[in-house]
């Protein structure tokens, strides 16, 4: 048989589109805040106190008032012997019988002895006070506050494609080519 057979093959094209993903990204975001402890020191310096008042008297040196009335004591001793000195000098006078005249008397009078003494280191200490005062302390606790944002992913994801078509598409021609045909029934 005379038959021709033409052929063609098929072709068929992929049309690809790859996935895509994106991703959008908040990172996330801590913040604190932070208080610094304080530590409140309040310090009163120690004092000393120093009364040397009975260091002064010893050494004739007395506050005003005290100065005042220890004079005024002296004076009225000093006033009261002397008016007894004077009285007594006057009774010798007046006792003619015993003999003595204004020579003894003036005689007496000039051999009188001053006591003196000399007080270079008082007698007494000075009276010494310290006053320590507390410390005083006060803390004043700090802080943290913590605040956190959450991050965030957003994702998008175009899905891939794949899409099939003919290029050239398939076909078979067949053709009798011959002048004689069988034809059984």
């Amino acid at each position: 048989m005379d038959l021709r057979i033409n052929q063609q093959f098929g072709l068929i094209g992929l049309g690809i589109k790859h996935p895509a993903l994106q991703l959008m990204i908040r990172d996330p975001r801590l913040d604190l805040k932070v208080t610094p402890p304080e530590l409140l020191i309040e310090q009163k310096l120690p004092q000393l106190e120093i009364d040397q008042t009975q260091c002064f008297i010893d050494m004739d040196r007395r506050p005003i008032m005290d100065f005042l009335h220890h004079v005024v004591g002296r004076a009225r001793t000093a006033v009261v012997q002397n008016i007894a000195h004077t009285a007594g000098e006057g009774d010798m006078l007046g006792a003619i019988e015993k003999g003595i005249d204004i020579a003894d008397i003036a005689l007496m009078n000039s051999q009188q002895w001053k006591e003196f003494n000399v007080a270079a280191v008082p007698e007494h200490r000075p009276e010494i006070d310290v006053i320590i005062e507390d410390l005083d302390m006060a803390l004043v606790p700090g802080d943290v506050a913590v605040n956190l944002v959450n991050g965030q992913v957003n994702g998008y994801l175009d899905w891939g494609r794949v899409k099939v078509f003919w290029r050239q598409e398939p076909f078979i021609d067949i053709e009798y080519i011959g002048r004689s045909v069988d034809v059984i029934a």
